[in-house]
């Protein structure tokens, strides 16, 4: 299966190879320069043998200003902003997913050590993480040896009904669960989305922790889920607000 990832770049050069190949080591992912077809693009030989491409389209990338945001992403001006954006493409990382993604972001963040680097996104992603976050969950990656929650599941924010809002995770069945999360909250959001994170957390380190429908789930507290002294919040589930992808577990925070 093809690997992509795309970066939004301030730039309109082709990054520097050298600086790809040092970054790379420094990441776990030996390259070898090799010959390149034209003159937009990088060609990278991996230790495996496969080939790395790094492909410059010196033009924003189609659609962005629809592009969904949250938490971790750049802004959508900025990146409406950015001249150019690049494309790495791998034809295979191997046959587990995990440890692909891993390798995937660390070519990736090698790449954007090179160029002017605004935000990046895996190809099967849903948000263009900042630069800065962006490299520090691929170093993450290559630290730990598995993806760290928040590239594995994604977070995308949505206004809600009066003043409301909500966070949508995207990635929870790649943690091993069938559905996705769903918290809605009041507009200030700081709550909502310290739910979404101390969940995120909880169910991907234990893939087979759920809570029932009906049952009550404790606020998030500094150590996690946990009871304290607000009420708990009722567990329900439903179809995905989105109209596709999978049934999500639904909780509504108090305004």
């Amino acid at each position: 299966m093809p690997e992509l990832a795309f970066i939004v770049t301030d730039s309109t050069t082709l990054p520097d190879a050298d600086k790809i190949v040092e970054r790379a080591g420094e990441l776990g992912q030996k390259l070898t320069r090799q010959p390149s077809l034209d003159l937009h693009t990088l060609d990278f030989e991996l230790e495996s043998g496969e080939r790395l491409g790094v492909r410059l389209m010196t033009s924003p990338i189609p659609d962005l200003a629809d592009c969904p945001t949250g938490p971790t992403s750049a802004g959508v001006d900025k990146l409406l902003e950015a001249p150019s954006h690049i494309i790495v493409h791998v034809p295979t990382l191997g046959d587990d997913p995990m440890v692909a993604m891993v390798s995937l972001a660390a070519l990736t963040t090698a790449v954007m050590s090179a160029t002017e680097a605004v935000a990046a996104m895996l190809g099967d992603g849903v948000v263009f993480h900042r630069e800065e976050v962006f490299v520090s969950m691929a170093e993450a990656g290559v630290a730990t040896g598995s993806p760290p929650p928040l590239l594995l599941v994604e977070i995308t924010v949505a206004p809600e009904d009066g003043d409301r809002m909500s966070f949508l995770t995207h990635g929870l069945t790649l943690a091993g669960r069938d559905e996705e999360l769903y918290v809605t909250c009041s507009h200030q959001g700081d709550m909502g989305l310290n739910m979404v994170f101390s969940l995120i957390e909880e169910f991907t380190e234990n893939p087979n922790f759920s809570y029932e429908t009906g049952s009550m789930v404790p606020y998030p507290t500094e150590d996690g889920i946990g009871a304290d002294a607000n009420e708990p919040l009722l567990c329900q589930r439903q179809a995905n607000p989105t109209g596709e992808g999978p049934p999500v577990m639904r909780i509504d925070l108090p305004d």
